[in-house]
């Protein structure tokens, strides 16, 4: 199986748009959306229920017919060409080994379909399967291997049809937790290796942070933003971005700009003053309404800050860490802390936050404004790319 990968294997969404006819009218599944994936990159598409992740999918596969817009691989328009035709590998939810056949000719089943001899097929297929790890199985029935085999023997079955890109439907969906930290290993190594444009769906957002080169958040089928996990993360584009990427997610107090000069900004939150160094970017005036941002990590309730404190209502413990919520001035607060730290359901803590990593929304659009003025800080390219 060849590995050599060019511009050629670019995958373009232009303008892409998907309708569906109901009784109660036209539903847009897929607003207009554009994205660029390179020829070796891994792309996520994120977002809840909905959102019109898997109709994106379902389109580049040719599994749906786009109501307008291009797809485009490379410079050659595949619109309208029948799946069978695109060269593109689908991975479903569902596994779907046929069960009367040994995993050898579930893998090389592509081929078949292909008219590849028995011989060829099966030599491929033994290549697949040792890229999966799997080569022992191969004389096995689905019935006889474990959830995690069954789940390699259909990435390798993927991997044989040596397609120009991968897309994958929620492949880990229906797995236990730690079979999904392991075969989500083992696609990233499988992409890695096989060097190909592979689109992932899920509305998982730490599967998307923790495999992708870039993500793309959609929500009411357009896109919020695409970018890096790191880009994300720090410097989500908008209110939507902010809630959903992180866990635990961000927090939120309103608040309204009181003064704004060189020297920084003040905001009202809570009638408390809160003086904030804002990046260059920052355009805000008097007058304001925000919503002020920060991550649970960058919360203290040791040190006092503008005033604010809460009653520890739940403390959770994650990993090497405890995740304390705190119900009071600011309404609902969660904040990371140290396992050691001898926190208690019931205590009166101060709440205070590291203005330096702070983001600043528009309340009434939910647009980032601006962050807090930490070297680290560059704004996160927003939009379709």
């Amino acid at each position: 199986m060849s590995q050599t990968t060019s511009t050629a294997n670019s995958i373009t969404i232009d303008t892409l748009r998907k309708e569906f006819n109901t009784p109660d009218g036209t539903v847009v599944a897929v607003d207009s959306i554009h994205i660029e994936i390179g020829p070796e990159e891994f792309l996520t598409l994120v977002g809840p229920s909905g959102c019109g992740k898997t109709t994106t999918l379902r389109c580049l596969a040719g599994l749906e017919t786009p109501t307008s817009g291009e797809i485009r691989l490379g410079n050659r328009d595949v619109s309208d060409l029948p799946a069978n035709k695109r060269d593109f590998a689908m991975m479903f939810q569902n596994i779907a080994l046929y069960p009367h056949m040994k995993i050898i000719d579930n893998i090389a089943y592509p081929l078949k379909v292909r008219g590849v001899s028995t011989q060829e097929r099966h030599e491929h297929a033994k290549e697949a399967a040792e890229i999966m790890q799997i080569t022992d199985l191969l004389n096995k029935y689905p019935g006889e291997v474990s959830g995690g085999q069954r789940q390699r023997a259909a990435l390798a079955r993927t991997v044989v049809q040596n397609p120009k890109a991968f897309l994958m439907d929620e492949p880990l969906s229906d797995l236990d937790a730690k079979l999904k930290v392991e075969i989500r290993k083992e696609i990233q190594r499988v992409h890695q290796r096989v060097k190909r444009p592979t689109v992932y769906v899920t509305h998982d957002q730490e599967e998307a942070m923790t495999m992708s080169d870039r993500i793309a958040v959609m929500n009411n089928g357009g896109i919020e933003q695409i970018g890096t996990p790191n880009e994300l993360y720090n410097e989500p584009a908008n209110l939507f971005v902010a809630q959903f990427i992180g866990n635990p997610s961000m927090n939120f107090a309103d608040g309204t700009v009181e003064t704004v000069s060189t020297d920084g900004v003040s905001v009202s939150v809570d009638e408390r003053i809160v003086d904030l160094s804002l990046n260059a970017e920052a355009d805000l005036s008097m007058g304001d309404e925000v919503v002020l941002g920060f991550r649970p990590e960058t919360v203290s309730l040791d040190t006092a800050g503008p005033g604010f404190e809460g009653e520890i209502t739940l403390i959770e413990r994650i990993d090497d860490r405890m995740l304390a919520t705190v119900e009071g001035d600011l309404g609902e607060i969660r904040a990371t802390v140290s396992a050691d730290d001898p926190l208690n359901v019931g205590d009166v803590v101060p709440i205070s936050f590291d203005t330096s990593h702070i983001h600043v929304f528009d309340r009434d659009t939910g647009e980032h404004i601006a962050s807090g003025d930490r070297p680290s800080t560059r704004r996160a390219k927003r939009g379709a790319e």
